[in-house]
């Protein structure tokens, strides 16, 4: 049976195990870069930096997403629907204020124009009464003259 080697031993050495280094050795070995993968591209590299060599996006991973209780999104939603309610509410508020507005102006409008036809019809009715007034007083005189030039005539032919 073999001993096994004490500790005072030294194993050979391999290649990693070297202490000293050689001419062509690597100062970092690939053996020790770990193997990192890309969150944004998943281009694998044995890297020892923070950052990936293919697209500069950091290697700290991607951060866990919270999760997002259902109270929060029911609240949001429950709010969201208030205000869109409010807000219509509210237009449709104004949009009716605006139609009344309109049709109030509307209504003065058509009455303004009601009172000056009405206006205009009794400004000619008084011209139209006026000017019957004057003709019945020519024919009043006209009938008069003839009256009076009739008399003469039958005066004159002695007819009467």
């Amino acid at each position: 049976m073999k001993n096994p080697p004490s500790s005072d031993e030294s194993l050979p050495e391999t290649p990693n195990q070297s202490s000293s280094e050689g001419i062509g050795s690597d100062p970092h070995p690939t053996e020790q870069m770990p193997v990192k993968v890309c969150p944004r591209c998943s281009v694998q590299s044995q890297t020892t930096g923070n950052f990936c060599p293919q697209c500069a996006a950091p290697y700290s991973g991607p951060q866990p997403r919270r999760k997002i209780s259902k109270r929060i999104v029911v609240g949001v939603v429950a709010a969201l629907v208030v205000a869109g309610s409010a807000t219509g509410l509210a237009l449709k508020v104004s949009h009716d204020n605006q139609v009344t507005t309109q049709r109030v102006a509307a209504a003065d409008a058509a009455q303004a124009k009601a009172d000056a036809a009405a206006a205009a019809a009794a400004a000619k009715k008084a011209a139209d009464d006026q000017t019957r007034v004057e003709r019945k007083a020519q024919v009043s005189e006209l009938e008069a003259v003839n009256r009076e030039g009739v008399g003469t005539l039958r005066a004159r032919d002695g007819l009467t």
